[in-house]
């Protein structure tokens, strides 16, 4: 399930809830909706790669190749300057665990191993 499927699964879910009306359901998307914009405003200008050009602990990039929130573009870039590992998720858009969990599970293992 991509991140549309996991969209209406929630959408479904709230809707099909008997814990809450339709009007509360819709109300809580919208406050989902109101909340990211809210939580994630500050975050448009940051640039990390401006901050942490260098990192001497193991890092593994784990990158959804379909992902609209964390461009994939920008995750490959900023690994390649930090010499560091990119294990792409080519099913995957922002959430890969949940995307393709047996690959991210084997992904971790892998990592884990390398180290």
């Amino acid at each position: 399930m991509g991140y549309v499927g996991l969209l209406w699964s929630t959408v479904r879910s709230l809707l099909g809830s008997p814990h809450y009306s339709i009007r509360q359901a819709v109300r809580a998307l919208r406050a989902i909706e109101r909340t990211q914009g809210l939580m994630l405003a500050h975050l448009r200008d940051f640039d990390l790669r401006k901050i942490v050009s260098r990192v001497t602990v193991p890092i593994v990039f784990l990158q959804g190749r379909h992902d609209f929130a964390t461009t994939p573009a920008i995750v490959a870039s900023y690994a390649e300057t930090l010499g560091k590992s990119l294990v792409w998720f080519e099913d995957s858009a922002h959430m890969p665990y949940y995307e393709e969990p047996a690959r991210f599970r084997q992904a971790l293992l892998d990592a884990l191993l390398a180290y």
